[in-house]
């Protein structure tokens, strides 16, 4: 490329960039005498980290208001399956097909609610006075800033999530270790309201009826037989290229694996963070099932766990979720040590993992058919660092987060 050319696409960027900001400015202003004109009343506005996704905290609490309330309660996407699934429902939502709505909605909130870094803000037309809500994405010992690796990073994030109001908890482990250690939170802004995600995983009834019929097990395997089980893989981001983890189990080989399932009648689902990029995964075949989230904007997890038989994680928050349940768990953490000096954990996760270390392919294969022949087994041996990570990191007291989140905003919406 020429010097020429470089620096054309430098001028784009920064003519871009500039008009953008100035856009944040001028319409605010332009629109600010029809804020006052024709604002709707009560307006919550719920997101989660992709406008293509609907999952999540955020997803579940927006269904309870929006079947609990007179709110006038709104979800932000531009999925066309997602739009039709709310349609059917009768729930709101805005998108940028209606421009206008979008505009009326955003101006006239009062309540902003996401589960990640940032908020919901269209054009800097949200009012300062809007109270803005995290969830967050989850809860456990993994929740921590780049202290290690990169202090701008850790300082600009910091920055970006101090603009939200109020952060929800599960337990105030959580607000002391998360909140106050890692993110720097006043105590004003730190309240213990759940995860509204997991109130389902104390309806056993719910649980039962979802296993049986594994609606989004059938929607990813074709064929799927259903007197085989599922093994769920959930490796989690990593800020460095890395294979998936599994690959670096000892003796592992991708095609003895394949058989194994194929004998035992087992499948093995797995899927990648959204910000994921891993060097050398495994190959699809029958046995073995990666699925792209993005082909199923309506899938969640917490949904699909209820359905499998055994999970496969590392270091992601939602073997917290899977705990409640008591499903057996397995952890494939190879790079255990680089993970801790680049990011670090609020405390030692190795002490307090609900399930075995699996450092061997011999070990995998023995701890997957021992687990699924008689998963009494797992419980009896991980029932004290299931209790010890549910205590810290997930009150099973809180049942109702959906409620303790309604009473919250009546409170701030009257």
């Amino acid at each position: 490329m020429t010097p020429l050319k470089k620096s054309i696409i430098i001028c784009k960027k920064i003519i871009i960039y500039f008009s953008n900001e100035l856009l944040n400015i001028i319409i605010p202003i332009i629109f600010l005498p029809i804020r006052f004109l024709y604002c709707k009343p009560n307006v919550i506005i719920i997101q989660t980290y992709s406008l293509f996704r609907y999952g999540g905290n955020p997803r579940y609490l927006y269904e309870y208001l929006s079947d609990n309330t007179e709110y006038n309660v709104y979800w932000v996407t531009e999925s066309k399956e997602i739009k039709q699934y709310l349609d059917q429902k009768g729930y709101k939502y805005i998108s940028s097909n209606n421009i206008f709505k979008k505009f009326l909605v955003t101006w006239s909130a009062k309540i902003i609610i996401d589960s990640g870094s940032s908020f919901y803000d269209f054009y800097n037309l949200i009012s300062p006075r809007a109270i803005k809500i995290c969830t967050m994405h989850g809860s456990g010992p993994k929740l921590t800033t780049f202290k290690y690796q990169n202090l701008a990073k850790t300082i600009s994030f910091i920055k970006k999530i101090h603009r939200f109001d109020y952060f929800s908890f599960c337990t105030e482990h959580a607000k002391m270790m998360v909140g106050k250690n890692q993110f720097l939170l006043h105590s004003d802004k730190m309240v213990t309201l759940g995860a509204p995600k997991c109130d389902q995983f104390y309806n056993e009834a719910l649980i039962i009826n979802n296993y049986s019929k594994k609606k989004y097990i059938n929607s990813i395997i074709q064929d799927f037989d259903p007197k085989g089980k599922v093994i769920y893989y959930i490796p989690t981001y990593r800020s460095y290229p890395y294979k998936l983890p599994i690959l670096e189990l000892e003796g592992f080989n991708e095609d003895k694996f394949n058989n194994f399932l194929e004998k035992e009648n087992l499948y093995f689902v797995y899927s990648e963070h959204s910000m994921s990029s891993f060097t050398d995964t495994l190959n699809n075949n029958k046995r073995i099932i990666f699925f792209n989230s993005n082909d199923f904007p309506l899938l969640d997890n917490n949904q699909l766990s209820m359905e499998v038989d055994l999970f496969i994680g590392d270091y992601s928050t939602l073997s917290t979720d899977i705990a409640i349940m008591k499903k057996p768990q397995l952890f494939v953490i190879p790079d255990y040590d680089k993970l801790k000096s680049t990011k670090g954990f609020t405390e030692d996760f190795r002490s307090i993992m609900p399930g075995p270390e699996i450092k061997s392919y011999s070990n995998l294969i023995n701890n997957i058919t021992r687990y699924l022949s008689n998963p009494s087994f797992y419980k009896k041996e991980y029932v004290n660092n299931i209790n010890i990570l549910l205590e810290r990191y997930m009150n099973p007291s809180i049942k109702n987060s959906c409620k303790l989140f309604k009473d919250f905003i009546d409170e701030r919406i009257k």
